[in-house]
């Protein structure tokens, strides 16, 4: 790996290290930052990320609400056409 890569590396790590709140958020935190697009916003599902982290739901979406409330993203609630609940879009701040 490249000096280069490994700075980057270390910049996310420093990031997630200046989130204040739980391991958790910290590490929601840095995935939803790694999964953003070029505009910061990620669409990804409660489920999803559960499952991947092997997190509980709950704490999840404790996690993301905690991430709200501080500032660090913000959640929007998202509509399939039929007017049917789709996965959260979140964006970074």
């Amino acid at each position: 790996m490249e000096v280069s890569q490994v700075n980057d590396e270390i910049r996310k790590y420093k990031l997630a290290g200046s989130v204040k709140g739980t391991i958790t958020s910290k590490l929601i935190y840095t995935m939803l930052n790694d999964l953003a697009d070029i505009n910061s916003e990620v669409q990804i599902s409660v489920t999803r990320m559960s499952k991947t982290l092997k997190i509980s739901e709950q704490a999840i979406r404790r996690s993301l609400k905690a991430l709200e409330n501080k500032g660090y993203i913000k959640i929007q609630n998202m509509y399939h056409s039929d007017g049917g609940n789709a996965a959260n879009k979140y964006i970074i701040k």
